[in-house]
């Protein structure tokens, strides 16, 4: 009961939008008569009440001035049974493009154009007491729900009330009541209106295809299916209901970190045995948390450093060092972290305070030629000491790498030496030193310790 008294004050207030009226008369057939009594109810509407014969709804159009009889109105057949709005039809499979009544504003034109352009539906407008009120009204035709009893704008359908003309308005003539034709400023003003509308439809239809450009994976979008519908599909709420875009930092961030877990484990996870496999893991680590040459979060470089002191007390300090030596051509941020840092790794035996940067020499007696590199390499012409069991007679040659022991080889390519080191001095490269004494040189790892003597008499290993 209290909905049906809401319907008959909406049925009588000349506040109620024309759309809501058309409505009402085409499924409320108790309310014609308050509908042909309201002021406000357009003249297409009050004819199509004019022609259903109702006893009552004529009485209310001959008391405000209206016509009664069908010589006016022709005859048209009987309206439809009216049906309660809530039901609707099933929706049916579309056999072809769904086609969509476009929004209409009603403006103020001395002739509203046949087809009007379509509009995103516009907010309500308060009607403004000096003039006529602006009302939006909008199409609802598409696949599965069909106009009720409602003709294409402008039109008087047979069975069903006419839907809103351009010129909403009481009166038998809605342009003449606006004073359209006799204000030439008027007419240029809705032109205008005509010209931002379309301006705002294409706003509109800009933003949602910017939108859906941007996510990697939007989804079905509500793009129109065709440019006379664009208007009417393209919602103002689109671009809140678009799907959002992947959480790219958040898996970033993730991948740094899982990067990072993996780089600290290093140490109880190597093998010892590959520093290639180790450094691998470090490429890694940069290639996630330094993509651009630099590190994200600064941190990470001491979770480098920190990985090198690891592999150098869980492997020793010559494979740490084989891994960072790895790392020379590598990532930037790396490479710049372990120039920054080169006292990272803990020698067992540094080079003599005031050693040269040499990487080769000979003795003061031109006896002894050595050479620094990936080796400290010594070889001894003249000797006096039996033949060691890898050599026969003639010079021999001594090795020492970063972490091995040192031995005899005289398979290995003799040393030759460049410049004299003097007696008393020391000369060093890379992980590698060496001292020249008159009782013979020595030399050794800096990392490991290890090394050998070589004299005339004899030579030594430790």
């Amino acid at each position: 009961m209290v909905e049906d008294d809401a319907l008959a004050r909406q049925a009588a207030d000349p506040g109620t939008p024309l759309a809501t009226l058309q409505d009402l008369a085409a499924h409320h057939p108790r309310l014609r008569p308050a509908i042909a009594a309201n002021p406000a109810t357009y003249p297409d509407l009050l004819q199509w009440l004019g022609r259903l014969g109702d006893p009552d709804v004529d009485a209310a159009l001959a008391a405000r001035g209206r016509p009664t009889t069908t010589a006016e109105y022709p005859a048209v057949p009987a309206a439809p049974p009216a049906q309660e709005p809530a039901q609707e039809p099933a929706q049916e499979p579309a056999q072809e493009p769904a086609q969509e009544e476009p929004y209409t504003e009603v403006l103020p034109a001395a002739s509203a154009p046949a087809s009007p352009p379509p509009v995103i539906p516009p907010a309500a407008v308060t009607p403004r007491p000096e003039g006529p009120r602006r009302t939006s009204v909008m199409g609802r035709t598409g696949p599965g729900r069909p106009p009720a009893a409602a003709p294409p704008l402008g039109a008087a359908s047979p069975g069903g009330p006419p839907t809103v003309a351009a010129p909403a308005a009481a009166t038998p003539s809605g342009a003449a009541a606006l004073g359209v034709g006799s204000d030439p400023d008027r007419g240029g003003a809705a032109r205008r209106a005509w010209a931002l509308v379309a301006l705002a439809v294409v706003l509109a239809l800009a933003l949602v295809w910017a939108l859906t450009q941007r996510s990697p994976d939007p989804g079905p979008t509500s793009a129109p299916t065709s440019g006379a519908t664009a208007g009417a599909t393209a919602s103002p709420t689109a671009p809140d209901t678009a799907a959002p875009t992947t959480g790219a930092p958040e898996d970033g961030a993730e991948a740094i970190q899982a990067a990072r877990e993996t780089l600290s484990g290093l140490p109880a996870a190597s093998s010892c045995a590959d520093p290639a496999a180790d450094a691998g893991v470090f490429d890694a680590f940069a290639a996630a948390a330094a993509p651009d040459g630099a590190w994200t979060d600064p941190a990470d470089g001491d979770v480098v450093l920190g990985a090198l002191t690891g592999l150098q007390d869980t492997c020793g300090a010559p494979h740490a060092v084989a891994v960072s030596d790895a790392l020379a051509d590598g990532s930037p941020a790396i490479v710049a972290t372990l120039a920054a840092a080169p006292d990272w790794v803990t020698v067992a035996r540094p080079a003599p305070p005031g050693a040269q940067q040499r990487s080769s020499f000979v003795s003061p007696s031109g006896n002894i030629a050595c050479s620094l590199g990936g080796s400290a390499t010594c070889t001894i012409n003249d000797r006096t000491f039996a033949d060691p069991a890898t050599c026969g007679p003639g010079p021999v040659t001594l090795v020492v790498g970063l972490g091995g022991d040192a031995r005899s080889d005289c398979a290995a390519t003799p040393a030759a030496g460049n410049g004299t080191l003097e007696y008393g001095q020391s000369a060093t490269s890379g992980r590698f030193a060496c001292t020249s004494e008159e009782s013979g040189v020595t030399c050794w790892s800096t990392l490991s310790g290890r090394g050998f003597t070589v004299a005339r008499a004899a030579i030594q290993t430790f």
